[in-house]
């Protein structure tokens, strides 16, 4: 199921970047922090800019493992962009959610080690601002709640930046 998120998220991106070369488009890097277990993260992201203000971003995030939990998110987000000043935007976040956690436990029983998986299917609801510094590089902070089953729901931040295309 996550291959085939994925797959079809980046596919969606591509095709339509590959038609339209008029469609504005960036890729970047962020810093995240996840607040369920303080796990820090890299996450990687592509937008697309679909109309004046709407943009299509999917997304991977890989957790770092802290206390034998490791994790990974992919997300697709719709982003609606509000010019708030000249080299300024705000943009409120909702999208969807598919996580993946392993948990590493320790057993006293031979020195056993026993693994346990989850996944999560959820929401996403936020917002981000963007400072453009040129116009091929933007820098973005973003802070969005992760709604998902499985009791992982979260608080994400982010830091990061973009190459514009």
């Amino acid at each position: 199921m996550k291959k085939l998120f994925l797959t079809i998220a980046l596919a969606l991106a591509g095709i339509v970047s590959a038609t339209a070369s008029d469609i504005e488009t960036s890729l970047g890097a962020s810093y995240m922090y996840a607040s369920k277990v303080g796990q820090s993260g890299i996450g990687v992201n592509y937008k697309l800019k679909v109309n004046d203000h709407l943009r299509i971003s999917p997304e991977v995030i890989f957790y770092l493992s802290h206390d034998n939990a490791k994790a990974w998110n992919g997300n697709v987000n719709f982003e609606y962009e509000f010019n708030i000043a000249e080299q300024f935007n705000f943009y409120p976040i909702l999208g969807f959610t598919y996580g993946h956690w392993t948990y590493g436990i320790a057993s006293g029983v031979d020195n056993l080690h026993v693994s346990l998986t989850e996944d999560c299917y959820g929401a996403n609801i936020g917002a981000g601002v963007e400072y453009i510094l040129t116009p091929k590089w933007v820098i973005a902070a973003e802070v969005r709640g992760q709604i998902v089953n499985n009791d992982h729901s979260q608080c994400v931040v982010s830091l990061g930046a973009r190459y514009c295309f």
